[in-house]
């Protein structure tokens, strides 16, 4: 079991396919646990591979700005179990 933070994991189905949980909805990865293993330790960035990151403007808090950053965005894959 990975725990990315803000309460998101992943982890290995009974397939040996990763899955991740983020708000509630499981996403069936691309990833086998060999994949993700291989490329965990190749220094492969696995939140970018992952997720769907989003543009967003926030508020700098000290210097009241306007501020472009990446706010976490939806799993990557299809829904868990296929429907």
């Amino acid at each position: 079991m990975w725990d990315w933070g803000d309460a998101i994991w992943s982890c290995v189905d009974m397939g040996g396919h990763i899955v991740t949980v983020d708000e509630g909805r499981p996403t069936l990865t691309d990833f086998t646990t060999r994949s993700w293993l291989c490329a965990w330790v190749d220094g492969v960035d696995l939140w970018m591979q992952s997720f769907d990151d989003k543009e967003a403007t926030i508020l700098n808090p000290f210097a009241r700005n306007p501020v472009a950053t990446k706010v976490g965005g939806a799993a990557k894959g299809r829904s868990w179990p296929a429907q």
